[in-house]
């Protein structure tokens, strides 16, 4: 009797162990693929503005300046749009923006962060934040004289934060004003005094 309770006993501890080992590899994981979005994200941005900032004035979707096959979506969904306006300082005399146009709907589903319902919340800041910070990342390698940061929810300027501090830089007419999200961005042809 002693013995058989005492395999139960037995049965149930590695039972629990399994069980916690499930969720460390499952949270390992969440944030791994977090990491990867983040990564994934501003990798595209960086092969999109090449793109973007060769356009004439106009907006244009990821579609219509990428190659069939290059993902339409960001990893944590929305993608970007490239805004060119006249007037700016890059070797067209444009202005180029990069931003993302709509939540990253499917980031509160990775890491260990709570679900959040875009705007201003948190979740969709950190995104923003940490998407922009790995783009000025990949461009300080590049040397490109572009600038990444974020624009906050509901900046009716709006104004890009660069990461890494930093003046900010008025985008009005340059960016749709009021966004109802966070979202990094990435800007070439701005007058060099404004940074």
């Amino acid at each position: 009797m002693w013995i058989l309770l005492f395999v139960v006993f037995l049965g149930i501890l590695a039972a629990l162990w399994v069980l916690m080992t499930l969720k460390g590899s499952q949270h390992d994981y969440a944030n791994m693929n977090a990491q990867d979005m983040v990564r994934t994200a501003a990798q595209q941005a960086l092969a999109v503005m090449q793109q973007c900032q060769l356009q004439a004035p106009g907006t244009y979707t990821t579609s219509a300046l990428m190659s069939f096959g290059f993902p339409s979506e960001l990893p944590a969904g929305a993608s970007w749009v490239c805004k060119v306006t006249s007037g700016g300082s890059d070797a067209q005399g444009n202005v180029a923006v990069l931003y993302v146009n709509g939540p990253a709907t499917h980031w509160s589903t990775h890491g260990n962060q709570p679900a959040a319902n875009g705007g201003n919340n948190p979740l969709q800041q950190q995104y923003a934040w940490l998407v922009a910070g790995q783009m000025a990342a990949m461009l300080k390698e590049q040397g490109s004289n572009w600038v990444a940061g974020e624009v906050d929810a509901g900046d009716p300027t709006p104004n890009l934060n660069p990461v890494g501090g930093g003046p900010q830089v008025n985008l009005s007419g340059d960016m749709p004003a009021s966004l109802g999200y966070a979202t990094p961005a990435l800007v070439s042809g701005v007058v060099a005094g404004g940074f």
